[in-house]
């Protein structure tokens, strides 16, 4: 417990270092599309980059894919990244969508791993911000599985 705890903060602490602000940003400005830019050609820029500006802009993605197979296979403390990267676990992934479609046409498993977790994750930060909802779908369950005894 310890240990996926420590080893989920570290993450929090790499995410939060002042020293990941210019990756970070590089991210932000590749997954977050405009309204009317065409993703075609934006892809096909950044393709255009070089080698080493594409790597900066990857560095957090690959940042979310990784701890994605760590989240998944429950080997970080899933509250820790739930309360503390949650918000942008969910974010990132939703803002994504128009490089993360293209880059599964060639790999279809690409970035499964945080695709996983962020489904997760938006499931239970949608449970805290509406706890009704979450009342809800219990009794419905328990309703359910007492149906089939």
């Amino acid at each position: 417990m310890a240990t996926r705890r420590r080893t989920a903060f570290g993450y929090f602490e790499r995410w939060s270092d002042p020293g990941s602000v210019p990756y970070i940003a590089e991210m932000a400005r590749l997954l977050t599309s405009e309204p009317g830019q065409d993703d075609d050609a934006r892809l096909h820029g950044w393709k255009e980059r070089t080698h080493e500006e594409r790597l900066k802009s990857l560095l957090f993605i690959n940042f979310w894919e990784e701890l994605g197979g760590l989240y998944n296979r429950r080997l970080v403390d899933r509250d820790v990244i739930r309360r503390y990267l949650g918000k942008a676990i969910v974010t990132y992934w939703s803002n994504g969508q128009w490089f993360i479609k293209r880059g599964q046409q060639e790999n279809a498993h690409m970035f499964e791993e945080w695709r996983k977790m962020s489904k997760d994750v938006d499931s239970w930060l949608q449970g805290r911000d509406n706890p009704n909802l979450r009342t809800r779908t219990r009794d419905w369950i328990s309703k359910k599985l007492l149906g089939w005894l």
